[in-house]
């Protein structure tokens, strides 16, 4: 397990001048998915030239049906080497926490010794170009308190086409390949201590709503404990916090995790490939391109008719908790 850094911030932007960012591999049972997920992340660092350390974090088992499965990962993380990186260092949990859990301790942990981090999961494959774009972003967008994240994978958009710059800015905090910084990771509570504003407001559920109309409804469902996202949570933070993330118009990620292997990815068709040819040019700028942001927005909330079912839901979701709110009151007030 990662120690906790007691440097200042000072000192952790100085050290992080003459090394890569760390990076974070998450992985479960999935052990024909991680060597994929890793061998492309070979070529990735092999292409930004210089080392970095990786940190290899490996779950551990829900009950005695993946057993077998966990502990062949397990294996063959203790093991793994690679001559791309200047250290290994697995992390092999002894119970299951969880993918939320696992990513919210070890970035945590990680973060706070270096300052910045990436993490991939290993459902993901990355291009080339991906590691030295990860790493040029951390150090361009550092002190731009627009940025919130850098996200790696992007969907196939038209009005991509119509960009200048080859990054844009998204309301929506990608979690498939990406990248941060210890003072936004800081800024995140865990446990959304403003909820109950947010699920009564009308304004701060159309804020949210920019990144897609599924948003304040994960948000819910997690609340509720119908699911257990680090991912919304996050993207909730950067939302409260007005921040943006920083995204390359073509995607450097893959997720193969839509096979029916992962716990959170149900089966789809898979994505495209990600542009072996294409590394950002940070030098070109960066857009908040409006058609864009309409275009991911369609992307990320479904069709006409699936926009328009989650604002229902949304609608009757508040208008039931306000009556159970009200009565409850009532009920207090009588005592």
């Amino acid at each position: 397990r990662a120690e906790r850094s007691c440097l200042t911030g000072n000192e952790l932007t100085e050290r992080r001048r003459f090394m890569n960012a760390p990076l974070i591999v998450f992985a479960y049972r999935r052990l024909e998915h991680l060597k994929r997920c890793l061998d492309s992340l070979e070529t990735a660092c092999r292409e930004n030239g210089e080392k970095t350390k990786l940190y290899l974090f490996a779950d551990g088992c829900k009950s005695d049906a993946d057993r077998e499965e966990v502990s062949a990962v397990h294996e063959f993380a203790a093991n793994y080497t690679c001559n791309c990186y200047s250290e290994v260092i697995p992390v092999l949990s002894p119970k299951n926490k969880g993918l939320a859990a696992s990513v919210i301790e070890g970035v945590s942990d990680v973060i706070g010794q270096y300052g910045c981090v990436i993490v991939v999961e290993d459902d993901l494959m990355v291009s080339p170009g991906f590691m030295r774009f990860m790493n040029q972003a951390l150090d361009w967008f550092e002190a731009d308190q627009r940025v919130w994240s850098v996200g790696g994978w992007v969907p196939e958009l038209s009005s991509i086409s119509g960009l200048n710059a080859d990054l844009f800015l998204s309301y929506r905090a990608e979690c498939w390949g990406w990248a941060t910084w210890k003072d936004r990771w800081d800024r995140v509570d865990w446990g959304v201590g403003d909820y109950r504003h947010f699920r009564y407001s009308v304004k701060e559920r159309r804020k949210f709503s920019r990144g897609g109309s599924d948003m304040p409804l994960m948000l819910d469902a997690q609340m509720e404990g119908a699911i257990h996202s680090w991912a919304i949570r996050w993207a909730f933070s950067g939302n409260r916090n007005d921040m943006l993330t920083v995204c390359p118009k073509y995607s450097l990620v893959k997720n193969e995790g839509f096979d029916g292997s992962g716990t959170n990815c149900h089966e789809r068709d898979a994505d495209a490939e990600p542009d072996r040819r294409f590394v950002p040019d940070l030098t070109k700028g960066i857009e908040l391109n409006r058609r864009v942001i309409k275009d991911y927005y369609r992307f990320a909330s479904g069709g006409f008719m699936k926009r328009n079912y989650r604002k229902c839901k949304s609608l009757i979701h508040r208008i039931l908790h306000d009556r159970k709110a009200m009565r409850y009151a009532r009920k207090k007030r009588q005592e």
